[in-house]
């Protein structure tokens, strides 16, 4: 049983501390003599990364920053598919969580591009397996002694949703949420409390509702 129903830190730890995804940049190219020492030491920062993280669900990518014209690793280059796999056994990644950036490529704002993409459904991904395990608690809860708690990972979901650009289901939590504060019974003791928490969800709420264009009875009900 909580002692709140949210925690003072938890936002601004998922927005100041706890990054979705982390990107290594590493200058190596597929045929540097020396690639078997890089790739050692490429592994040991990635180790580093992980340790800092302490088990955190955050994505971990590595940028090959490349000056020789080789091809990709996806491509038919034996030699390079081979340490591409030898460096991602090495570092512990999927070769999806790998990448390459030629610098002296004629379309460099396409592999730029590209990256981009790639880490944005990198960073989706995480946030959907932060929102699944706030969902997977629910099934050890009772609505009768553990209220707070419903409120509580109702928002959650919905801030995570809203980091993650879903605005319909933030939207759709943060309305639960705000049903569900209204059934928590107001003493001396949380009366503060549940005004601020009402309020923020009411300002989350209201936000959400313009961004979505919503007609103004939607957002009074």
């Amino acid at each position: 049983i909580p002692k709140g129903i949210l925690k003072r830190n938890w936002m601004s730890k998922h927005l100041e501390l706890i990054p979705s995804v982390v990107v290594i940049f590493v200058e190596l190219d597929w045929n540097d003599p020396d690639f078997n020492e890089k790739k050692k030491e490429c592994a040991s920062r990635v180790q580093s990364v992980r340790a800092i993280l302490a088990g955190r669900g955050t994505k971990i990518a590595i940028v090959l920053i490349q000056k020789d014209p080789v091809s990709d690793p996806g491509s038919q280059d034996t030699n390079a598919s081979e340490r591409a796999s030898a460096l991602c056994s090495a570092c512990e990644l999927s070769a999806r969580s790998l990448f390459v950036l030629p610098t002296n490529a004629e379309n460099i704002s396409g592999f730029v591009v590209r990256l981009e993409n790639a880490f944005y459904e990198l960073a989706q991904n995480y946030y959907h397996q932060e929102i699944r395990g706030v969902k997977g608690h629910r099934d050890y809860l009772n609505k009768t002694t553990h209220l707070y708690l419903f409120v509580r990972h109702q928002f959650k979901a919905g801030f995570l949703n809203e980091l993650k650009r879903d605005i319909h289901s933030a939207y759709k939590h943060y309305g639960q949420a705000y049903s569900l504060l209204m059934e928590v019974r107001a003493t001396d003791t949380n009366i503060m409390e549940v005004k601020t928490v009402a309020g923020y969800i009411n300002y989350k709420i209201c936000k959400l509702a313009f961004k979505l264009n919503l007609p103004r009875d939607a957002i009074s009900q």
